[in-house]
């Protein structure tokens, strides 16, 4: 598709339609020129990109609570208000004007000044509680600064990469889905030091508001014709607080006198470079967990997405930090071995392999990259040592092999599968059910037939086999 093509697309389709995600892929890689002619597009596409990038990433490595208010903080949207438990620092962003938070001289002052002061809501939560809460369970009002704190621990940052990584592929690894966010630990001090504990963070959240009204005999709400609705039918409306009505709410006025609320607040104080957070950022981009989100997409490494909050960040270096820190965790530590030692059977344990090694399958052939179907097989043969008599994990390694081209193995590959498919406990499924799944296997693989859930194929086939 070119360039035309692509922009005919997108003038056709409806303004309130989700622009497909093949067009946005495609646009990026081969159409610059199209992005800079469509600003629309390139807003589009970056906000897609940070929503995947906070839904799917951040809060399944840090929870719902631990993502978003880190993610907020560093340009990801959260529906979460900003706002500080330090008066200082909410002078200073009262009395300074973004992008280079110079200080508004008074003479130019359009109007007063105005600071909103909110109630601190007492959740009574633990640390471990905050973490597995979610959207609907989430408190009014949350200081990250503390709950953040409470996690750190005398451990190295690689360590705390790592268990943030563990953390994100229990939550993803098929049925698993385990939900161990206590394991979380962060660097002594490394709150102080980041931008989360020098502007004394805090987020205000507003509450969902529903409401159901009974519809009865009346006026469809879009179309206007009537319409009988069936007994005791009712729509629900969504609306959002609004947070200048919340009770306690304190609003004051000034005017400020020229002079900066604290000397040491300026904006390189604010928004350190040398930042924990900002490093784990760049890891969770570049190690690549996307793929678990969606397969048939893959999130691009969006570094530039990271709000700098002044001036500009250098991300040459925050991208080689972020790598050290995947060959460290990634490449040197072989986490799938974690992992598994966190689950409790194992049943979960061969589950979890067997999604993995099928993940990383399906990612280095979308990529081309070598290094992901070395580990695919690496991870593959591992479950094979715990499951010799799988003839689904027989045939994963297979198709691992010939995505490889590894075609001196694969022979032996072949006899182990058929010995597993004749001797093992699933000889008493049918021949023609197995080749089958083999079929679906290689044409994941190979486009024959393209399925863009290879995991998910392997994860219900190694379960019912």
């Amino acid at each position: 598709m070119n360039a035309s093509k692509i922009s005919l697309a997108l003038r056709t389709r409806n303004p309130g339609c989700d622009i497909p995600a093949e067009i946005i892929a495609l646009a990026r890689k081969n159409c610059p020129a199209l992005l800079a002619n469509h600003p629309e597009l390139t807003r589009y596409v970056n906000d897609r990109h940070r929503n995947l990038f906070l839904t799917e990433i951040m809060i399944n490595s840090l929870g719902f609570m631990g993502g978003s208010v880190i993610g907020q903080h560093y340009g990801f949207f959260s529906g979460m208000l900003d706002a500080t438990t330090d008066l200082d620092v909410a002078a200073f962003f009262a009395t300074h004007t973004a992008p280079d938070y110079t200080l508004v001289p008074p003479e130019n002052a359009q109007s007063p000044g105005v600071i909103y002061r909110f109630p601190r809501l007492d959740t009574r939560w633990t640390s471990e509680q905050l973490l597995l809460a979610d959207y609907y369970q989430a408190p009014g009002t949350l200081v990250p600064e503390e709950l953040i704190r409470s996690l750190e621990a005398a451990v190295p940052a690689e360590e705390g990469i790592a268990l943030t990584h563990t953390c994100f592929e229990l939550r993803r690894a098929a049925d698993v889905g385990e939900r161990r966010y206590e394991l979380l630990r962060f660097p002594a001090g490394c709150v102080a030091g980041s931008r989360v504990g020098r502007q004394h963070a805090a987020v205000i959240i507003p509450d969902e508001v529903q409401k159901g009204i009974d519809l009865g005999p009346r006026a469809h709400p879009i179309f206007a014709v009537p319409v009988i609705w069936p007994p005791n039918s009712q729509l629900c409306l969504q609306s959002v607080e609004d947070l200048h009505s919340r009770d306690g709410l304190g609003v004051f006025y000034f005017r400020h006198s020229g002079r900066p609320p604290r000397n040491e607040l300026s904006p390189a104080y604010l928004w350190p470079r040398e930042d924990f957070f900002l490093d784990a950022i760049a890891f969770l981009f570049l190690a690549g967990l996307n793929y678990y989100a969606n397969p048939a997409f893959g999130l691009p490494v969006r570094l530039d997405l990271i709000d700098a909050g002044f001036g500009s960040l250098d991300l040459p270096a925050l991208h080689n930090r972020g790598r050290h820190l995947v060959d460290t965790v990634v490449v040197g530590r072989e986490p799938e071995e974690a992992v598994a030692g966190r689950l409790e059977s194992t049943s979960q344990r061969m589950m979890y392999l067997a999604f993995k090694a099928a993940t990383l399958c399906r990612q280095g052939h979308g990529l081309g990259d070598a290094a992901s179907l070395e580990a695919s097989l690496r991870v593959v043969r591992k479950a094979r040592k715990l499951d010799g008599s799988s003839c689904v994990l027989a045939a994963l390694e297979t198709v691992v092999l010939e995505a490889l081209g590894r075609q001196h193995e694969i022979d032996e590959s072949v006899e182990r599968l058929m010995q597993a498919r004749t001797e093992g406990p699933d000889a008493t499924v049918e021949g023609t059910k197995f080749l089958e799944f083999y079929m679906k296997c290689l044409g994941s693989v190979y486009g024959w037939r393209y399925h863009p859930e290879f995991a998910w194929l392997v994860y219900e086939l190694y379960q019912s086999f």
